[in-house]
């Protein structure tokens, strides 16, 4: 994956305080007394030569409050990294008391059992420690990391053109689903026309001029004509997928491209019916058929199939580029990091979670007296 740019022209619309909005980070709040550096920048200095910008850009700035979450996501990720090893160590630890306890513990002299027991109950107590400090990891990591994408996304869709390129690019898809669908529809409409004119042909049929009926002769229009549509939502259904390709291709990433739909002749295929004989014409009736057939019973879902499976590559590269810019941003905090704090980042973490979500609908529903069932009453 290459290093991300940022984008020139939104660097005088992005000032550093401009994402305080939230007012868990105002002054005075628990994220807000935990924040007081200037604002940093998630790209590197000096991107490869293919990336760089022309003209010198600035770096790039980042708010406070995402500063302020990688900061405490950090904590969490340091705090962590001590504790789950702790905890095997001291599991292994309990698990030589337990085999080392005495037989028949229950007729030794007290000393030993109380000694035992103490022992035991310690190892055991320390474990559960280490077990509760991890289970607080887990209930806090998932909010902060869910903060953290949503906040670094919003700073790749600001100052990230290669990102927002590629979500525009990931977005096609949905327009060529759409035409797809059409072009399905259209394909079953062909096929019923198709059928109608072929029966059509027979009737009327002037053998010894071999000239079709006025009726007949309308069908096959009408079949051509219904050809005509379905071309139009190949042509129309292709140029999303090249659009597509080169909106990948300005991105920077590479990804597999929507499918193109197989380009058809058939309206002219089926204008030429009238000019043959009947039984030639049977004969080019079945064959057309039999191609529409196979397009529209086998190729239509191998497309389907081959844009989902496109649609989750992509979003394993678009991931992927977010991912990046995520490391990125953790390079940056990493400086400011000090490992004396990362018990009372962790403790105030966790108090900031309870505030977000007292300031959650159901949260605010759940401190309502209004919501609260009556007392004494039956």
């Amino acid at each position: 994956m290459y290093k991300l740019r940022p984008n020139p022209a939104s660097v005088e619309l992005w000032p550093a305080d401009e994402r305080l909005t939230d007012p868990q980070w105002a002054p005075g709040s628990v994220a807000g007394e935990a924040v007081a550096r200037v604002t940093r920048s998630p790209f590197p200095s000096a991107p490869p030569l293919a990336m760089a910008p022309t003209d010198a850009a600035p770096r790039a700035m980042i708010s406070r409050k995402l500063e302020d979450l990688l900061i405490r996501e950090a904590h969490l990720r340091l705090i962590r990294a001590e504790l789950v090893p702790a905890l095997e160590v001291q599991e292994a630890a309990e698990k030589k008391v337990v085999e080392a306890r005495p037989r028949w513990l229950s007729f030794h002299a007290k000393e030993t059992r109380v000694a035992y027991e103490s022992r035991l109950a310690e190892v055991r107590e320390t474990a559960q420690m280490l077990r509760d400090g991890i289970a607080q990891l887990n209930r806090v990591e998932p909010h902060i990391r869910r903060m953290l994408r949503d906040e670094v996304e919003d700073l790749l869709r600001t100052r990230c053109p290669e990102y927002v390129q590629a979500l525009a690019a990931r977005d096609q898809k949905e327009d060529w689903r759409r035409c797809l669908n059409r072009f399905a529809q259209r394909m079953h409409d062909f096929l019923q026309a198709l059928g109608s004119a072929r029966n059509m042909a027979c009737t009327a049929y002037t053998r010894d001029r071999q000239v079709f009926s006025p009726a007949a002769v309308q069908g096959f229009a009408l079949a051509s004509e219904c050809a005509k549509q379905v071309e139009v939502e190949v042509e129309f259904a292709n140029r999303v997928a090249d659009l597509q390709r080169v909106m990948f291709r300005e991105s920077g990433l590479e990804a597999a491209a929507l499918p193109r739909l197989p380009t058809t002749a058939f309206s002219r295929a089926v204008a030429t019916i009238a000019s043959v004989p009947l039984a030639e014409a049977q004969l080019r009736f079945d064959t057309i058929i039999a191609e529409v057939r196979a397009l529209y019973e086998t190729s239509v879902p191998e497309m389907i199939t081959q844009a989902e499976a496109a649609e989750t590559g992509h979003g394993s590269l678009i991931d992927n580029f977010l991912q990046l810019a995520w490391e990125q941003l953790r390079e940056e905090v990493a400086p400011l990091i000090r490992p004396e704090e990362t018990e009372a980042s962790v403790a105030s973490t966790e108090r900031l979670l309870m505030e977000h979500a007292k300031r959650t609908v159901h949260g605010r529903l759940k401190q309502s007296p209004g919501t609260r069932p009556p007392v004494g009453r039956r």
